[in-house]
């Protein structure tokens, strides 16, 4: 199974990175002075400094996301996407820079994506909607961020996302226990599942009080992170001193993320 099909496998990518733990763990999320013409709650708010957070490409291409991938580029369903204000100003800039021109191509696919999976549901899905619309603003949103350049990918879309990490849960842990069938091993990796669903938990819960409501993109989901950088590498103080002060400061829910 190739990388992008897998979201454990695009999640242990990442901590062997050059980059780790920069890349995939929320060390550079603080206060932000956004640029000229961003008015929506102030021109400072809490932010990302660095792209740490989680992106489009974190999203395993499977499923109803690979249709729609496909369709969109059969159909140029992207051709259709409006876009946004900040993005429409910048694409019609003649001091357009690659960089820029690719985030806004990424953001066309993509949106064609989420629209074609919301259209072709059998039922009127209006958290799917609501997310929607928040994402669109995210993703506008950070190109007014003064760090935005090079390394900055396009947001992740939080239904989807959230939905592929709970399905990734299921299945490690009960890939785990397949393996491993001892008892002691099965009640160790049952410790584990729980601990990973209070996680999850307490993710959705900081997107949907803090980054949510700001349209700011959210923190990569990090219970594989912390099962594998602890229990597999055995480095949990490697884990601790991932997290900065400042950060769990602004969400002290994810303190528990490293007891």
């Amino acid at each position: 199974m190739t990388d992008n099909l897998d979201f454990v496998a695009i999640a242990k990518k990442q901590i062997y990175e050059p980059n780790s733990p920069d890349n995939f763990l929320p060390t550079h999320y603080g206060i932000v002075r956004m640029g000229p013409g961003f008015t929506r709650h102030g021109c400072f708010q809490n932010g990302w400094i660095a792209p740490s957070y989680a992106t489009f490409g974190d999203i395993p291409v499977v499923g109803e996301f690979l249709t729609a991938s496909l369709m969109v580029r059969n159909y140029r369903l992207d051709e259709l996407v409006i876009l946004p204000p900040n993005m429409k100003g910048v694409f019609e800039a003649t001091n357009l820079t690659e960089h820029q021109e690719n985030y806004i191509s990424q953001y066309k696919d993509a949106a064609a994506i989420i629209d074609f999976i919301i259209r072709t549901r059998q039922f009127n899905d209006a958290m799917m909607l609501h997310a929607f619309e928040n994402w669109k603003e995210t993703c506008d949103n950070l190109l007014k961020n003064p760090h935005f350049g090079i390394g900055w990918e396009l947001p992740a879309y939080f239904p989807v996302y959230s939905a592929f990490c709970s399905a990734a849960i299921e299945e490690f842990f009960a890939k785990k226990k397949e393996l491993h069938p001892c008892p002691c091993c099965s009640a160790f990796f049952d410790r584990q599942y729980r601990h990973a669903i209070e996680l999850h938990l307490v993710w959705e819960d900081m997107f949907v009080r803090y980054t949510s409501p700001l349209c700011v993109p959210f923190t990569k989901c990090l219970w594989y992170h912390k099962f594998h950088v602890v229990h597999e590498l055995r480095q949990p103080e490697v884990w601790i001193d991932y997290f900065s002060e400042d950060f769990t400061r602004v969400a002290p829910e994810l303190l528990n993320i490293i007891e």
